[in-house]
Formats: C-alpha cells, sequence, structure tokens
C-alpha cells in the first residue's frame, strides 16, 4: 500500500499557483498575488519566536526537574520526582513529558532498567 503524503496548506497554495499559472483564468494575478499572501502568512506564524503561556511554565518545572535530580545523587524516575515537594503537582504524564524533552536536549540522561526508565542530571 503507497504511503499518502499529508498536504500542508502551503503546499496547497503552491499547487493552485502551478495550476493557476498554466490556464487562461480571469484575474490571474490577482490570484496570484492573494495566495502568494497567505504562503507569507503562514511564514510569518511559523517564525513566531515568542513562547507560550504554557511553555514558560514548563521552562520553569524543567528547571525544577534538573535541580530535583541533581539533589537525588542519583538516576530517579518519574515517579520518584512527583513524590518531592517542588513537583508533588505534577502528573506522571507531565512530568515524563519534559523529562524526555530535556533527554533529547541533552540536558539530562535517560537509562532503563528491567523496563523502568530513570532519568539524572548530566
Amino acid at each position: 500500500m503507497a504511503e499518502t503524503k499529508k498536504m500542508t496548506k502551503r503546499m496547497v497554495f503552491e499547487r493552485v499557483i502551478q495550476v493557476i499559472e498554466t490556464t487562461d483564468v480571469e484575474d490571474k494575478d490577482l490570484l496570484i498575488e492573494k495566495l502568494h499572501n497567505e504562503i507569507e502568512l503562514l511564514n510569518k506564524k511559523n517564525n513566531s519566536s515568542t513562547p507560550t503561556k504554557v511553555q514558560i511554565e514548563n521552562q520553569s518545572i524543567k528547571e525544577n526537574i534538573i535541580k530535583e535530580l541533581k539533589a537525588f545523587g542519583r538516576p530517579a524516575t518519574a515517579t520518584e520526582l512527583m513524590a518531592t515537594e517542588t513537583l508533588k503537582g505534577y502528573s506522571n504524564q507531565k512530568l515524563t513529558a519534559l523529562l524526555t524533552q530535556l533527554n533529547d536536549s541533552g540536558a539530562i540522561s535517560r537509562v532503563v532498567d528491567k523496563k523502568k526508565a530513570y532519568f539524572s542530571a548530566n
């Protein structure tokens, strides 16, 4: 079975521009201009570098996670981190997601032992 690639808005707009350019359509230049404008709006939206409220909150939580991992002095699980005073209000899923992000960025290390993930500060 062939894998189909999902078309993004940008891809659709670019394809429509190609079709319009090869056909004799009324107001051809105006249509192309409008589509290029839509593509430019998508570019601006994707280049927005302002972090969201949740991203700012998550950064604070990540800093607390690293502090707690350093305080443990040994690899710890997400469940153990949940039991700490600073991280007790967060779910296992939330902490695991943030631990994964920290691991991917290289800020912490992850080791699996007997199907259990342990994290340690680098």
